[in-house]
This record gives C-alpha cells, sequence and structure tokens, in this order.
C-alpha cells in the first residue's frame, strides 16, 4: 500500500508525459462544478481489491470525494469489490440498440421540428422533472436541486453544440417534449429524451424518436443506441415499441470519500 501511494504520488512522467502508473480514474470538471464537490470516474469497468486501495489512494492525492464506478452486471468479482471497498449501488443502466437501414418514419399527426434558442424557456422545465430515475436523485449526497440544474444545464449544452442536434415536440404552439441526437461515425446515439407532463399518453415520445431516426439516417448512421434506467419501466417499453433490443447491462456505483480517502458511511437507495 505504502509502495503504490509512493508511486501514484511521484507521478514520474516519461518522455512522452505519461504518468508510470496510470492514474485509475478521471476528473470530472462539469460534474464537479454543477455540484459543488469534486467528482471523479473510475476508468476501468472492472474492479479488484488492488484497484479499489488505487482508486482511494489516487481520491486522496487529487481530493476527490465522490468517485463513479460503471460495472457489467455480469462481472459479479467486480460487483462484490466495489461493495466491500465501500461503493454503493445508484442504479442499472440498460442500454438499448437498433439497426435503422429500411426505417420508415411515423409522427402520428404529430408536429417535430428542430430547437431554436427561444425554445430554450420551454425546454429547462421539462428537463428539471423528466429524469427522476436516474443516478443521481438516488444518491442522498446529492441534492434534488441540484440534480435538477444538472439536467437543465445538459438541454442547454446540447442546444448549443455544434455536434448535436436537438428536436422538440409541439401541441398549439407549445412545447412538449424533446430528443437530442449526436453521431459517431455510423453510430447514433440518443443523449437526452424528455416530454412533458401534458404530453404523456399521445404518442409524443414515439413521434421524438421517429424523429431522430429520420435524421440519423441521413446522417448515415446504420445503429443507433440509447441508454435508459432499469427502473424506468416506461422509458424502456418505449423504446422496445420504436424497435429497440437490450445490448448490454452495467450496473452504477457511487463511492463517498473524506479528505484522508477514507470511505463514508455507504448508503442504500430505493431499488424501485
Amino acid at each position: 500500500m505504502k509502495e503504490l501511494e509512493r508511486r501514484l504520488a511521484t507521478r514520474s512522467a516519461d518522455r512522452n508525459g505519461a504518468f508510470a502508473v496510470p492514474a485509475p480514474g478521471d476528473f470530472l470538471p462539469w460534474d464537479t462544478a454543477l455540484f459543488g464537490v469534486r467528482i471523479g470516474r473510475i476508468r476501468d469497468l472492472s474492479l479488484d481489491s488492488v484497484g479499489v486501495q488505487r482508486v482511494k489512494v489516487w481520491a486522496r492525492l487529487e481530493n476527490v470525494r465522490c468517485v463513479y464506478f460503471l460495472c457489467d452486471a455480469r462481472d459479479s468479482s467486480s460487483a462484490r469489490s466495489a461493495q466491500a471497498g465501500g461503493f454503493s449501488f445508484v442504479d442499472v443502466r440498460m442500454t438499448f440498440v437498433k439497426a435503422i437501414r429500411g426505417f420508415e418514419p411515423a409522427y402520428n399527426g404529430i408536429t417535430i421540428r428542430r430547437s431554436t434558442a427561444a425554445d430554450l424557456d420551454m425546454l429547462r422545465p421539462i428537463a428539471r422533472v423528466s429524469y427522476r430515475d436516474s443516478r443521481f436523485y438516488q444518491d442522498p449526497h446529492f441534492a434534488p436541486e441540484r440534480c435538477d440544474a444538472l439536467y437543465e444545464a445538459w438541454i442547454e449544452r446540447s442546444c448549443a453544440s455544434e455536434v448535436e442536434e436537438v428536436f422538440v415536440a409541439e401541441f398549439d404552439g407549445q412545447v412538449v417534449g424533446f430528443v437530442a441526437c449526436e453521431t459517431d461515425a455510423s453510430v447514433g446515439s440518443i443523449s437526452l429524451l424528455g416530454v412533458d407532463q401534458d404530453g404523456r399518453g399521445r404518442g409524443v415520445g414515439f413521434a421524438l424518436i421517429n424523429r431522430a431516426l429520420e435524421w440519423f439516417t441521413r446522417q448515415g448512421c446504420v445503429v443507433v443506441k440509447v441508454a435508459t434506467q432499469g427502473r424506468n419501466i416506461p422509458a424502456q417499453r418505449l423504446y422496445q415499441r420504436c424497435g429497440f433490443l437490450t445490448s448490454a447491462v452495467h450496473i452504477w456505483y457511487h463511492g463517498w470519500f473524506d479528505s484522508h480517502g477514507e470511505v463514508e458511511c455507504p448508503f442504500r437507495p430505493e431499488l424501485t
């Protein structure tokens, strides 16, 4: 342990600037700014007891208070190591994929258009209430109003991005939903989908996903992916209705550390 800490603390770099012992995590400035506490994420999807100790040393040296860990749901060994190391379960991440060759869009008569800067005042309130099933709300260290602010900032960033496209759904001139899309080569991703309470049960989510799929097709994508929470059954059913299939299941853990790198008292969020 002392040798590990010494090597991490030394951070001797080679001529390419790489650390002799690579850090086990990455600092997350965006999350840190939003929540007002230094946050990082473990790089690997696997973890053992030695890895846990490395993370604790790294967190202390970097003054990181919260560390995210994403684990393959099939990796029971990493799950046990995380829990034994004081990490707490916060979420199940479900990833869905869909091949979009020969796609035929259907909007059910709902108006879908590209977003404009004038839409933001209507998009923010939708974002504030659309993601209560996410892992951030399940972690009692994060105040609910800060979680609301995270998703407000997220849709603002998506609308301002040069690499994302945001579409909105309208009823009687009122924006009732949005979808944010981005591409990476031939793979499209739905990064955010939100529907106002007044738009639910009226096919708004279905129409927004169809518009996103149409856009992805025009961008040359052949596969689209989207992730949602294991506790968010309505979202899973919507994606399945649109032809998406489950491709991966992961578990999110959060570890909280004091200034000495020691684990704070683990918590147990609700599973439903």
